[in-house]
């Protein structure tokens, strides 16, 4: 089977970068017999070493610019190679493919808080995402949680819709002790040690604001002034909440800190030496932050939204509100102040991230990429 991935526009960092290039490279590893062609923005190293999979760079870049190159040439290039099946494996795809197509979808935050993004984007996702979700042969969800969203705000039919969860990179594991590399990884992004992490930076549909403001309510009370706040994660493309610029400045001594875009290599080692991860988002399609954090033996407490519950269970102290400062700062002090319940919410998040496995993601990826083939085949050849 020869597949093309579209993988244009993803990110320089984050959860969307890692979920599709580990998606990507677990396919060329287990069906090596098949070949693979991926477009990309950028040549990408993370997906060097597989002799089936091959890089293709757009030679244009931006946001806009980008989706408009893949529009025009990807159904010319699965012509010209005599592809079998393309796979958009970043939420957008292509009108006018000439074979089958899968198209992922990560999650729908642009749907459930509108306000938050431009209207350009909105009006996509409610009209040309639209259309071009029934154009595709099969969707994959990322998470029940998603495969609901798709059904109620497009009226999808289920059968169209094949949740498939990501995995989680072997990368992510606990470390006993802090070691030179890690220390050296600290100084790098001005990290000191104890410190709670948030992954998410500025982007208003994190609500890392109301966990500063939580972590800022204990501070001022006299509790956990030996930590520091460490949110990583730089600012969005679309929306940003300068309100954590404002309560940084509150804290002069470093005691909440900002630690901008994190890259690939050094990330593992900022899960592994934080003390507690906090995630209040407001929505998830999926969320691999946190399980990253508990595959490195971090406890995670969360937000109840989304599809959080159903991919953390009951491995996370979850907050129903993920506005509610007070509970957040409750159990952010609980979390750190008692060690049995640390203990208990790090053993449970071990268990919960093992259940992830790249592995598992390519096998079943693969099972539906047959299927949707076979499909196409039967219809030719007029049984279906």
């Amino acid at each position: 089977m020869r597949v093309l991935f579209d993988a244009l526009g993803l990110p320089t960092h984050g959860g969307a970068k890692s979920s599709a290039l580990g998606w990507i490279r677990s396919m060329a590893k287990q069906a090596a017999n098949h070949q693979f062609v991926v477009a990309l923005s950028r040549y990408e190293p993370a997906l060097e070493g597989q002799s089936n999979l091959e890089q293709l760079v757009a030679p244009v870049s931006g946001r806009f610019s980008v989706r408009i190159w893949g529009q025009a040439r990807l159904p010319q290039i699965v012509r010209a190679r005599r592809m079998d099946l393309a796979h958009f494996t970043k939420n957008h795809g292509c009108f006018l493919m000439p074979c089958p197509s899968v198209l992922t979808i990560n999650d729908l935050n642009r749907l459930h808080y509108p306000a938050m993004f431009s209207r350009i984007d909105v009006a996509y996702w409610r009209t040309v995402q639209k259309a071009l979700l029934r154009q595709v042969s099969q969707i994959i969800a990322i998470s029940e949680n998603t495969k609901q969203d798709l059904m109620d705000f497009y009226d999808l039919p289920s059968g169209k819709i094949h949740v498939v969860y990501p995995g989680i990179s072997p990368r992510f594991r606990p470390w006993e002790g802090i070691t030179e590399a890690m220390l050296e990884v600290y100084h790098k992004y001005g990290i000191h040690p104890p410190y709670v992490l948030s992954v998410g930076g500025m982007a208003m549909h994190k609500n890392v604001y109301t966990a500063l403001r939580a972590f800022s309510a204990l501070l001022d009370h006299g509790y956990l002034t030996d930590y520091m706040f460490v949110v990583a994660g730089g600012r969005f493309h679309t929306h940003n909440d300068q309100r954590l610029v404002d309560l940084v400045s509150r804290h002069n001594e470093r005691r909440i800190w900002l630690a901008g875009e994190i890259s690939d290599e050094d990330l593992p080692f900022i899960y592994a030496g934080a003390s507690l991860f906090v995630y209040p988002s407001l929505y998830e399609g999926f969320g691999i932050a946190p399980l990253e954090a508990m595959a490195c033996g971090v406890p995670v407490l969360s937000s109840r939204a989304g599809s959080l519950p159903e991919v953390l269970a009951d491995a996370a102290w979850m907050v129903d509100d993920a506005t509610d400062v007070d509970a957040f700062a409750e159990a952010m002090l609980k979390l750190l102040s008692d060690r049995r319940t640390w203990n208990r919410f790090k053993e449970r998040g071990l268990k919960r991230a093992s259940h992830f496995s790249w592995s598992d993601t390519a096998q079943r990826t693969l099972e539906l990429y047959h299927r949707v083939v076979q499909s196409q085949r039967d219809t030719l050849l007029g049984r279906g």
